[in-house]
């Protein structure tokens, strides 16, 4: 716990040694998981932070209010590199491919960007592809574990899978009522969970098949995240609650209730 503003994302990291946390106010900091005190302070000029995430164990990666995706080196609390990549419109998710070769942003200009990563740590990443087939701002995206593919989530309602080589299109998640907030692969990348203001989570087959919908939150569905070896689910809300979910039975095993306010991002720790 800190003075920070409301803390939007949180990333571990490889290791399992430390935690990373985006705020609202531009904060992003650097957590001991262990003894459970903050490392470092990151504070920028980029707007309030949206996501972060780490590169490595040096490294972390943010996206902010004001289009801005910046690379630090938190032990000396360094800017590697600053990047305007979405021409001032808020960028609002930043995150790596698995073989931190690539980057892919997501804003609120409606577009997906890919970026190629430098051999210099110090110079910014090029672009290499724009994706383009949302109507809404694209609230994240995710590469999926062989790089291949990537997974966005857009106010439009919908999820996508595109071709990260190629940037075509491949699937569209068509279902939800409302913004879809987060969107993410199974490990096997079977499935695709995702999280909705229109109050609900759901589980889709890799085919586009509405496979189960977790009702029970009283508000935004901001994010959900698959546990125990994908066989539960957890999903945050503005109910100010988490909950714990049986993954193909759609059962509420558990409330997790404590927070006074809106809980915006869920982390699974370990195989919990």
């Amino acid at each position: 716990e800190d003075d920070s503003d409301a803390v939007m994302f949180a990333d571990l990291s490889k290791d399992g040694r430390y935690l990373v946390t985006a705020a609202y106010d531009g904060v992003a900091t650097v957590w001991c998981m262990r003894k459970h005190v903050a490392l470092a302070t990151l504070l920028g000029r980029e707007g309030g932070l949206y996501t972060a995430q780490f590169a490595d164990d040096q490294h972390v990666l943010t996206a902010s209010a004001k289009g801005l995706a910046c690379l630090w080196h938190w032990p000396n609390q360094e800017v590697r590199w600053l990047l305007n990549g979405h021409e001032d419109s808020y960028m609002r998710c930043a995150s790596f491919s698995p073989d931190s070769t690539r980057m892919v942003t997501t804003s609120a200009d409606c577009s997906v960007r890919i970026w190629q990563l430098s051999d210099k740590s110090t110079e910014a990443p090029t672009l290499v592809r724009i994706l383009q087939g949302h109507w809404g701002w694209v609230n994240t995206a995710f590469f999926s574990l062989d790089g291949n593919l990537v997974l966005s989530a857009a106010a439009d309602k919908t999820a996508k899978i595109w071709c990260a080589h190629t940037g075509y299109c491949l699937k569209t998640f068509e279902g939800h009522y409302a913004y879809v907030r987060s969107a993410v692969f199974s490990l096997k990348q079977e499935y695709v969970l995702t999280a909705s203001s229109d109050w609900t989570a759901k589980l889709w087959s890799i085919a586009g098949d509405c496979i189960q919908t977790y009702r029970g939150h009283a508000q935004w569905v901001n994010m959900a995240n698959f546990a125990a070896n994908e066989e539960k689910i957890v999903t945050c809300s503005r109910d100010c609650t988490a909950r714990l979910w049986m993954t193909h039975s759609g059962d509420c095993l558990r409330v997790f209730e404590g927070h006074k306010d809106f809980v915006m991002c869920s982390l699974v720790i370990g195989s919990a």
